[in-house]
């Protein structure tokens, strides 16, 4: 439901020639809308590309088993900087989607630089523990997103690996709790009338998402390869 409702605004966004409506347009304007983004970039951007995100960790050892035994992330390698600072690299297999192509560990790290979808995990040891994560604390990081073949055999592993699961397939979005503090949606913020509209419009855009955390609690959105947003 949610791919084919965001094909017709898309579908319509293309027959209109023109993006939706923008708050200027109207005294009401209907929502969600949909702003299509510019064709094209500067050329001189040209080759540029996300290779890897970081996130701090509070431990690496229990991170590195997370993604991989969970996500099948790759661990590529660990970097002692001294004696309580570290960081590790990890990533899928040919490129960043896990099983179109095996790679060796080095062969991982020999193409880290021409790779996309790379994580690396910072962790330094004499930490307090006092960095808040995005479930814990609204902050300019909101989430990662994995893309999935099967969201519903996701959701399951999810659960077997008992993966903190704040959203599942088909639930509607949170009114309060982890999930809101992640994308800094919090009653006190919005008007009453707004809140409730926004809770329904992300309730549909993802309804075939799951939204999770990682041990540290940064939220996870799982999401299907097939489709659109």
């Amino acid at each position: 439901m949610l791919n084919y409702t965001l094909n017709l605004l898309f579908a319509a966004a293309i027959a209109c020639q023109a993006p939706f409506a923008s708050r200027s347009d109207t005294d009401s304007p209907k929502f969600p809308i949909v702003n299509m983004g510019p064709e094209g970039a500067d050329p001189t951007t040209t080759g540029f590309y996300l290779n890897h995100v970081g996130l701090h960790v509070r431990d690496l050892d229990r991170s590195l088993k997370f993604y991989n035994s969970v996500f099948g992330f790759r661990h590529m390698y660990t970097v002692q900087v001294s004696e309580h600072f570290y960081f590790a690299y990890m990533g899928h297999s040919s490129g960043g989607k896990n099983g179109t192509g095996y790679q060796t560990t080095p062969d991982l790290v020999a193409q880290q630089v021409n790779s996309q979808g790379l994580l690396e995990l910072i962790y330094a040891e004499v930490s307090d523990g006092d960095i808040p994560a995005s479930t814990e604390s609204p902050n300019t990081f909101s989430h990662l997103g994995i893309a999935v073949p099967s969201v519903q055999d996701a959701q399951q592993r999810l659960k077997d690996h008992g993966v903190t699961i704040y959203k599942g397939i088909g639930e509607p979005f949170p009114s309060d709790g982890p999930l809101n503090n992640a994308v800094a949606l919090q009653a006190a913020k919005f008007s009453a009338e707004e809140f409730t509209n926004v809770l329904a419009i992300m309730s549909q855009f993802s309804t075939n998402h799951i939204m999770a955390a990682d041990p540290d609690g940064n939220l996870l959105e799982i999401v299907p390869q097939a489709g659109g947003l």
